[in-house]
């Protein structure tokens, strides 16, 4: 990952953490999509019947691309929220604006 093992363990701040782990993961999923990719061009060469390349090898992180985005939210969501945060504002600041 290109941290020193001092400065990972001495100096790095937690914000330091998220990004170095990102990174990482990052490059883990990148590893593991070209083999796939080579697994696939193999798998077409010497294969009849057309292969989808997620069929190949199914990774963990090919269901989060599918799954869909969340629901926008409701009017009902939106009141219950503001409702929330004006008690939270009477707790916080003890007066009502």
């Amino acid at each position: 990952m290109g941290v020193s093992p001092q400065y990972f363990l001495d100096e790095m701040g937690m914000w330091e953490l998220d990004a170095i782990l990102n990174a990482y993961n990052i490059q883990y999923r990148q590893g593991w999509e070209h083999v796939r990719s080579i697994c696939y061009y193999i798998t077409c060469a010497a294969s009849t019947s057309k292969v989808k390349i997620k069929e190949i090898m199914p990774f963990p992180w090919d269901e989060e691309e599918t799954k869909p985005k969340s629901e926008p939210m409701t009017k009902e969501d939106r009141e219950l929220l503001m409702k929330r945060s004006e008690g939270i504002k009477l707790k916080l600041f003890g007066k009502k604006e």
